[in-house]
């Protein structure tokens, strides 16, 4: 009987790693002997069910166990790395290849799971390749594939360098496509203050989903940012550019620019100037038909005047 320390001995056994294991007394009390007892029971229902899915999952408890007999340790061990592969295989035969959840009694998990589970790391990273290839424009799949390295049954273990290119030349593939359609959509900059608003919409768009690819290539998101700068510039260009100043700001914001703060306090001195012309205005007319108003009251009082009223 042995009791398996738990820093990391699942993750070392499936690894192909030496887990210390070691005699413990616990294990020899009625407790630790009714332990062992059940977890032979369990993992020979699951032997006999013949259900491969339930066997692997029996197999990791007895690995994960405090204690349990060492011909089960062994026996576990040498037959999950295969029981994995087998399972994982057919899971991807089926087209089910990468779901963040773990494995499931009723064999319904993915084929990445299964290696992950199985500590095949690097059929693990293949799958996940060929899941992103499937879905380029799904950042939130690429992110995970991005971050696989984090995840807990992985301890020290690195993706191959061949791994992390692939993964930045999807990005690259994806920012330089959002980049090409942006270009479309800056063409409405010059346009009609209609035009320039829905596209300034569009164009602005495209430049922060292309920053979130961006931000996994070695140079970063500089490239969309100086082109949002530019976009503002284009729009500050226009005669217009008093009322259009807003769409600006947006480029300028995104960019990091100050000039957002300076077209922002430009529109607001344009905003008061064009409050206190109306202001003015609407005095002038007060005034006109104050004057309007004495001067029809005195012709109407002259006339009354003339007519002996």
């Amino acid at each position: 009987m042995k009791r398996l320390h738990r820093h990391g001995a699942v993750a070392l056994l499936l690894m192909g790693f030496s887990a210390v294991v070691v005699a413990d007394d616990i294990c020899g009390d009625s407790t630790g002997q009714a332990q062992i007892a059940a977890r032979d029971a369990e993992v020979a229902r699951a032997e006999k069910s013949g259900n491969k899915a339930q066997v692997f999952l029996a197999y990791r408890g007895a690995l994960g166990a405090e204690c349990a007999s060492s011909g089960l340790v062994a026996r576990a061990r040498a037959n999950l790395p295969k029981l994995g592969q087998e399972l994982a295989a057919k899971a991807e035969a089926d087209g089910v290849l990468y779901s963040k959840e773990p494995p499931r009694a009723d064999g319904k998990t993915s084929a990445f799971a299964w290696f992950e589970a199985s500590g095949n790391f690097a059929e693990a990273d293949r799958v996940m390749l060929k899941v992103v290839h499937a879905k380029p424009e799904d950042i939130e799949l690429f992110k995970a594939a991005w971050n696989v390295e984090s995840l807990s049954g992985r301890g020290n273990y690195k993706s191959s360098v061949g791994y992390r290119q692939e993964l930045e030349k999807i990005a690259k593939t994806s920012a330089a496509k959002l980049m090409s359609l942006e270009e479309q959509d800056a063409k409405g900059l010059t346009a009609d203050a209609g035009t320039l608003g829905t596209s300034a919409h569009a164009s602005l768009g495209k430049l922060q989903s292309a920053a979130g690819w961006m931000q996994f290539l070695p140079e970063g998101d500089k490239p969309a940012k100086v082109r949002a700068e530019q976009r503002g510039d284009t729009i500050m260009k226009r005669g217009d550019a008093g009322l259009m100043g807003a769409a600006a700001i947006g480029y300028y914001q995104f960019a990091g620019s100050p000039k957002a703060a300076q077209v922002e306090a430009k529109m607001e001195a344009t905003g008061r100037a064009i409050e206190k012309s109306s202001e003015k205005m609407q005095g002038s007319i007060v005034e006109k038909n104050e004057a309007d108003q004495t001067k029809f009251k005195k012709g109407q009082a002259d006339l009354e005047k003339e007519l002996d009223f």
